[in-house]
């Protein structure tokens, strides 16, 4: 079968320096990246080999604040920006796919061949489906929570005798499920219990298998898990918090407040969710000690109780941090705004589901 080529920009459209996200099957969507610089043009796949998400936190966006490396929005994974390997993050090892290119005689970049990207849908990952078994850790499925229709809460401990690893607010832990499943879940307890995780899923209609397998576990079921890793961690010369979190993306961010508070810091965690109804963990954290800090947004509400990215943002202090967790187009709005209203961008902090 012939190569079918794809024009994606000039090179003056390009400068040295810049990146930008190339929608090469007119998708509406931009499956491929380029990125220039004194080491030539490379074209990247626009997927991180973590689980499968686009890398960039806005348009065009691919690199971290300082240039340096490229990194994806979702976990903070970090990649060589010539070779492509990920050598910071969840996916260590691991690598982007570089597709092939050319440049033609008016000064075009080409990707040679647009079926490359359809062909595989995903890189091929070179780290092993399951960690080394020092890395792992037994577990038992202690207590089963309906916090909302559609997300489940689980509280697993360790089995008699053992004990489970420290962890500090942000990370996430790996839990390996039957059919050969794993996937990645952020721990929503505090990082002072020692003695369980709380875990946070959410039921999705597009699920390839996790979130139902999780959601078809019982009480007293034995479960797997990776030792926690931390890419959103809090950065701890901030001197003021901003939390924004939109539906499952409170798990992180309960262990963010619960840190915070223990430590006393100033913060506020705003949470947005549909209904009262759909809003998980709403009682725990009523009774928590930092529930003051807490402001619920319930798009029920109208107008009035939507949050309003632009009123919460308004007048950025130096060391203060925002961490947003949410579906990517609530993030991006969120981000979007810290950006206009001159929040820095190493001040911007985001992890997604």
């Amino acid at each position: 079968m012939s190569k079918v080529p794809s024009v994606l920009c000039h090179l003056e459209d390009l400068p040295v320096g810049t990146t930008r996200g190339f929608d090469p099957l007119r998708a509406g969507v931009d499956t491929v990246f380029a990125i220039r610089d004194d080491a030539g043009v490379r074209v990247f796949r626009n997927i991180c080999p973590h689980e499968g998400t686009p890398l960039g936190w806005r348009k065009d966006q691919f690199l971290t604040p300082d240039g340096s490396t490229i990194m994806c929005f979702a976990h903070a994974a970090r990649f060589d920006r010539v070779t492509g390997v990920c050598f910071a993050g969840p996916c260590l090892g691991d690598r982007l796919e570089l597709l092939p290119t050319e440049v033609d005689d008016l000064g075009r970049l080409l990707l040679v061949d647009t079926a490359t990207v359809v062909a595989s849908p995903r890189p091929a990952k070179s780290s092993p489906s399951r960690p080394k078994p020092d890395a792992v850790h037994s577990v038992v499925v202690s207590h089963i929570y309906q916090e909302t229709p559609t997300i489940r809460a689980l509280r697993i401990e360790p089995l008699r005798g053992e004990k489970l690893p420290k962890f500090t607010a942000g990370a996430h832990i790996d839990v390996f499920l039957p059919d050969n499943l794993k996937r990645s879940y952020s721990i929503a307890s505090s990082p002072l219990a020692t003695d369980h995780y709380l875990l946070g899923v959410g039921l999705t209609p597009d699920s390839n298998g996790g979130s139902r397998a999780v959601h078809g576990l019982a009480r007293g079921d034995r479960l797997t898990i990776s030792g926690p890793r931390n890419a959103f961690p809090l950065e701890a010369r901030a001197r003021r918090y901003v939390l924004v979190a939109a539906g499952i993306g409170i798990t992180p961010l309960l262990s963010m407040a619960a840190q915070l508070h223990a430590s006393e810091q100033t913060f506020v965690l705003h949470y947005c969710t549909r209904s009262r109804r759909d809003t998980a963990f709403i009682n725990l954290i009523h009774q928590s000690s930092f529930c003051d800090k807490v402001v619920f947004h319930f798009s029920e509400d109208g107008p009035t109780g939507r949050l309003k990215p632009a009123t919460i943002l308004a007048g950025f202090a130096p060391r203060s941090h925002l961490y947003t967790c949410g579906p990517r187009p609530f993030m991006q709005a969120v981000l979007r705004t810290a950006d206009e209203l001159g929040w820095p961008a190493d001040s911007l902090h985001y992890e997604s589901f």
